[in-house]
C-alpha cells in the first residue's frame, strides 16, 4: 500500500543487478557466431546447416550510477533501508533503460555463396525518464518545496513484441560479403506517454496545493487505469498465443564486411529500423487542467497505513483523476543501432579490433567505444577480453570466448566481468550466452 515501497523496491532490483541498457559491444567480435549475426547479418559461420538455440540477453541501466549501498547501509549491528544516498546521487533528470532479448530458435542454410536464415525473438524493452524532484517527492514528501514549483511528471516508453527474421548473407566475392534481414514484428503490448507535464506548487498558506497536469499516456493490452487509486499494470505471458497479433510492424537490418587486406577486415550494419502500428485494445488516459487542493503534506500521504492512504486518494483522486478514453491505431519506432568495426590478424593466433556503436531513436542518442584482443587456444577455444567507453564510463573491463567440441559451438560474453558478478565498480554490465550446432 505504499508507494515509497514501490519505489524503494524498483531501485533496489536496479542496483542488486547492475546491469547497462546497451546491446553488448563483445558479441561483434565473435564474427563466426549467431550472436554477431544478430548485430550485423553480413557475419556469420561457414557452416551449411546451422540450427541456433535459444540465447539469451540481457541490458539494464539507470544513469545515474545507483549502487546497493546506496540502499542499504550498517547501522551499527543493523542493516538499514534508505533512499537517502539515491537521492543524493540522483541528477536534475534520469534515465532508466532495460532490454530483455530472448532468441528462441534459428535456422540457417548455406547454398553456394547464399545463406538463408529463418528465426524467432521475443524482445521487452523499458524507457523511463524521470525527475530528481519526483523521487523526492515520493520520499520526503513536499513539505521541503513550500512556496516552489516542483516539476515531477515522468516519460515512459514500454513495448513488448514477436520477431520473427528472414536473413539473407550474399558473398559477392572473396573479400566482400552482404547481409539483410527482414523482420516481421508482432506487438504484445505497449505504454507511451504523449504529454508528461505535471507540476505542484505548495504554498505556505497551511500548505494549500495546486496541481497543473497535462498529461496523456496511450496504451495497449498493458495497462488499466481506474482512477488514482488503481492501477493495474499486466505484462501478458511470452507465448506463442499472440505470435500473431492485430498489432503488427516491420523491421530491417543492413549490414556489410570487406576483407581489405588478408590481415584487416572492416564492417559495419544498421539494425533494428522498423516500427510498430498499434491497434489492439488501444486506450489514452489523460489529466489536463489546473487543481487546488486544502493543506497536506505529501509525505504522510505516501507513508500513512492503508485505511488513512485509501481516504486521501479518494479525496485527491477528484481532481487529479485520469480519463479514459478510446484511442486510434499509434506507432512505436524500435531503438535502431549502427556499428562501425576494423579487426586485424597480428598472428595466427592473436587477433586485435576496435568498434564504435551508437544507439539511436526514441530521444536516445548513446555512443559506444570498444577495443578487443582475441586469442585462438588450438582449434577448439577462443578467449577475448574488451575494454569499453560507455555513457561516460571508463571502468568496462569485459570477456567473450567462443568454444567448439564437435558440431556444438558455446559462446558467451559480457562488457563488465565485475559488474556480473555483483562488483560495486561502475554501472556498465551485460551478458549474452547460447549455443549452436554447426554441420
Amino acid at each position: 500500500h505504499s508507494i515509497q515501497t514501490s519505489f524503494v523496491f524498483i531501485l533496489f532490483a536496479f542496483a542488486a543487478i547492475n546491469m547497462q541498457a546497451q546491446t553488448d559491444l563483445g558479441s561483434y567480435f565473435m564474427s563466426n557466431t549467431w550472436a554477431a549475426n544478430q548485430l550485423n547479418p553480413s557475419l556469420a559461420d561457414s557452416a551449411k546447416i546451422q540450427i541456433h538455440l535459444p540465447i539469451l540477453s540481457y541490458h539494464l541501466y539507470h544513469s545515474p550510477k545507483v549502487s546497493l549501498d546506496d540502499i542499504i547501509y550498517q547501522n551499527g549491528n543493523q542493516n538499514v533501508l534508505s533512499l537517502d544516498g539515491v537521492l543524493d546521487k540522483l541528477e536534475e533528470e534520469n534515465e532508466f533503460n532495460s532490454d530483455l532479448d530472448i532468441h528462441t530458435l534459428g535456422i540457417g542454410i548455406r547454398y553456394n555463396k547464399f545463406l538463408l536464415s529463418l528465426s524467432h525473438r521475443i524482445r521487452f524493452s523499458t524507457q523511463l525518464d524521470y525527475s530528481e524532484k519526483l523521487a523526492q517527492l515520493i520520499w520526503n514528501g513536499n513539505a521541503q518545496f513550500i512556496g516552489e514549483t516542483v516539476e515531477f511528471g515522468p516519460a515512459l516508453n514500454v513495448n513488448s513484441f514477436h520477431e520473427i527474421g528472414l536473413g539473407i548473407q550474399h558473398e559477392i566475392s572473396d573479400k566482400i560479403c552482404v547481409g539483410a534481414k527482414l523482420k516481421y514484428l508482432s506487438g504484445i503490448g505497449s505504454i507511451v506517454t504523449n504529454n508528461s507535464l505535471a507540476s505542484l506548487y505548495t504554498s505556505d498558506d497551511i500548505y494549500q496545493l495546486t496541481f497543473n497536469t497535462d498529461y496523456s499516456l496511450q496504451t495497449s493490452s498493458f495497462l488499466t487505469v481506474d482512477g488514482v487509486s488503481d492501477f493495474n499494470f499486466t505484462i501478458e505471458q511470452f507465448t506463442l498465443d499472440n505470435l500473431f497479433s492485430s498489432n503488427v510492424g516491420f523491421g530491417i537490418d543492413l549490414g556489410a564486411s570487406i576483407q581489405l587486406t588478408p590481415k584487416l577486415n572492416l564492417s559495419a550494419s544498421v539494425i533494428d529500423l522498423g516500427s510498430i502500428t498499434w491497434k489492439e485494445e488501444t486506450k489514452e488516459y489523460s489529466s489536463k487542467g489546473d487543481y487546488n487542493y486544502g493543506g497536506i503534506d505529501l509525505s504522510n500521504f505516501f507513508t500513512e497505513d492503508s485505511l488513512e492512504f485509501d481516504i486521501k486518494l479518494d479525496t485527491l483522486e477528484q481532481i487529479f483523476g485520469f480519463q479514459e478514453t478510446a484511442s486510434d491505431s499509434y506507432k512505436t519506432n524500435l531503438n535502431s543501432s549502427f556499428y562501425l568495426s576494423g579487426q586485424y590478424d597480428v598472428s595466427e593466433k592473436l587477433r586485435v579490433g576496435v568498434l564504435y556503436r551508437n544507439i539511436f531513436g526514441n530521444n536516445r542518442n548513446d555512443s559506444a567505444l570498444a577495443l578487443n584482443a582475441q586469442y585462438k587456444l588450438g582449434k577448439l577455444f577462443h578467449l577475448g577480453i574488451n575494454y569499453a567507453f560507455m555513457n561516460n564510463q571508463l571502468d568496462n573491463f569485459g570477456i567473450m570466448g567462443i568454444a567448439r567440441i564437435g558440431p556444438v559451438q558455446i559462446f558467451g560474453s559480457t562488457d563488465n566481468i565485475l559488474g556480473l558478478f555483483g562488483a560495486n565498480a561502475g554501472n556498465q554490465s551485460n551478458g549474452r550466452i547460447g549455443i549452436s550446432i554447426l554441420l
